[in-house]
């Protein structure tokens, strides 16, 4: 059973990998002085800020 699962695992896993073959990889540290990083409460007040 155990490599059933396995092997069926693997088949979605190898069939989903051609479906994101470009993801769109988007960072952002925020305000990291006032919000902890990568959050989207500091993204939006980095924002909110305009530099």
């Amino acid at each position: 059973m155990k490599k059933i699962s396995a092997g069926l695992t693997f088949l979605a896993l190898s069939l989903s990998a051609g479906v994101i073959a470009n993801p769109l990889v988007i960072a952002h540290r925020g305000a990291s002085g006032y919000l902890p990083e990568h959050t989207l409460e500091a993204k939006a007040l980095a924002y909110a800020m305009k530099p």
